[in-house]
């Protein structure tokens, strides 16, 4: 997920610092995402629950392995 992704979702920039802040995502914290074109992945994972899954969380193939890993253990 882009920032960008987020704009086209919410629709404008206004509505979307708004309704991030619903979420505890102030603007200044967006604009620092805008600047470095990404988002961290625990909020990519945050907004793809509160989206419903319209936003899709770009997970590092490292996390992936990870959990396969953890899966395997506890088989």
């Amino acid at each position: 997920m882009k920032p960008a992704d987020l704009f086209a979702y919410y629709g404008d920039k206004k509505n979307t610092y708004l309704q991030l802040g619903r979420l505890g995502i102030y603007r200044q914290l967006v604009f620092n995402w805008i600047k470095t074109g990404a988002i961290p992945v625990n909020k990519q994972l945050l907004l793809e629950q509160v989206t419903g899954g319209k936003l899709k969380a770009d997970i590092p193939l490292l996390y992936h392995k990870r959990k396969e890993q953890k899966a395997r253990k506890s088989s």
